[in-house]
């Protein structure tokens, strides 16, 4: 090998080293964030088709942050009336059952009134029961 050979293949060996650890850690986030996309889509979907069943009622956000090993899911629902404890807690294990995983709901109610001329578009009901909600 040429005394100059090593001057030469050193950096280039450096470099690809380095273009390595890139690459893994580029990779290792892109399946970080897909997963957690793939899971704040599915709670959207699953709270989204829940909240359908309130007239008036629409999920409006979805953010998830990870704490102490589990998934917290901040939900934002604007609504005529507020959603429950006990209704965030079924909301909370159909939620588990579908996505499969540790997720610990947070629902905010933002209430919200819809008028017409005529009136209220929806009037307060109360939230569909265990029964007739949860298959």
């Amino acid at each position: 090998m040429a005394p100059y050979a090593h001057m030469v293949l050193a950096p280039r060996l450096v470099a690809l080293v380095l273009l390595a650890m890139l690459g893994v850690h580029f990779t290792v986030t892109f399946h970080r964030i897909v997963a957690q996309s793939l899971l704040e889509s599915a709670i959207r979907r699953t709270l989204t088709d829940e909240m359908e069943k309130v007239p008036g009622a629409r999920v409006i956000a979805v953010t998830l942050e990870p704490h102490h090993g589990a998934t917290v899911a901040w939900v934002v629902v604007r609504t005529p009336q507020a959603v429950s404890p006990e209704r965030v807690g079924r909301l909370n294990d159909l939620v588990k059952r579908v996505v499969g995983t540790a997720v610990e709901l947070h629902v905010r109610s933002v209430l919200a009134a819809e008028a017409t001329r005529e009136g209220y578009v929806y009037e307060r009901q109360s939230w569909p029961t265990k029964e007739t909600s949860v298959p």
